[in-house]
């Protein structure tokens, strides 16, 4: 996963725009996107900071909920490897 621009490029965004500059003009300068520049500065009337707001953690499986099931099911025949065997009997899970 990319990681956040730093809070020292956000900074020096606010300060080019309250300078005078335009947002699309700060991106072009600092080599950004206009859209980035654009939410940075939007944020910063709204907030007062451009900190980068704090990440959502990890992501979680959509087959977590049926974790005991597949393992029920593999240590029931654990000679069968083909997914397709498992297909029918998971409801909400496509493959």
């Amino acid at each position: 996963m990319a990681k956040g621009y730093s809070t020292d490029l956000r900074d020096r965004v606010v300060a080019l725009v309250e300078g005078g500059e335009s947002c699309r003009e700060a991106a072009r300068l600092l080599d950004l996107a206009a859209s980035t520049t654009i939410r940075w500065m939007d944020r910063w009337h709204t907030t007062g900071s451009v900190a980068a707001k704090p990440g959502t953690g990890h992501c979680r499986s959509p087959l977590e909920p049926h974790e005991q099931c597949l393992l029920d099911r593999v240590a029931a025949e654990p000679d069968r490897r083909r997914r397709t065997t498992l297909r029918p009997t998971i409801p909400g899970i496509r493959f």
